[in-house]
């Protein structure tokens, strides 16, 4: 309501999950629809954990940095690596609960933290683990993934548009 008060037309209101996994679905430099991934996104407000299958999010876990850094001013690396490595292990403990296939790598975008974050989860987890590259030119940097998977999605045909939105209506029924 308050966006058509101001002369805007939502067409879809979506979680930054869908527009990441959307992003690496159709740019993702290597990304195979067969492979069940796991992505992780290091944010500014927090640490999502995904599960893509078959190209499509089923699952994802969000832990804020808030709850990280608990009464402390900052996070220390230490605390961001157990963060990394708790919740990693939480997701993938639930991955394994529902689904038999295994997953086939973890990709991660974490602007400017790659370096750390990915020999991390190799040295603790027994799986491919990569940085979240797009096949887009010019080369984006990390910290624009999201509005990528929007934008994505904004160029799809409303006719065609059948992924989940937020407003209580299809895209199709509120753009007519």
């Amino acid at each position: 309501g308050a966006l058509r008060e101001e002369g805007f037309s939502p067409v879809v209101i979506e979680s930054s999950a869908f527009s990441l996994v959307r992003a690496f679905r159709e740019r993702g430099e290597g990304f195979r629809p067969e492979n069940p991934a796991i992505l992780i996104h290091v944010g500014e407000t927090g640490l999502s954990i995904m599960v893509a299958r078959h190209g499509h999010l089923h699952f994802d876990y969000f832990v804020s940095w808030r709850d990280v850094q608990c009464d402390a001013q900052e996070i220390s690396l230490e605390g961001f690596n157990a963060a990394i490595l708790g919740n990693l292990q939480r997701v993938m403990n639930f991955y394994n609960a529902h689904w038999n296939e295994p997953v086939t790598e973890v990709v991660v975008a974490a602007p400017g933290l790659e370096e750390n974050t990915i020999p991390l989860i190799q040295k603790t987890f027994s799986i491919p683990v990569r940085a979240l590259t797009l096949t887009v030119n010019p080369v984006i940097s990390p910290e624009w993934l999201v509005a990528v998977g929007s934008g994505l999605r904004g160029t799809m045909a409303r006719r065609e548009d059948r992924e989940i939105s937020l407003l209580g209506i299809d895209a199709q029924e509120e753009y007519r």
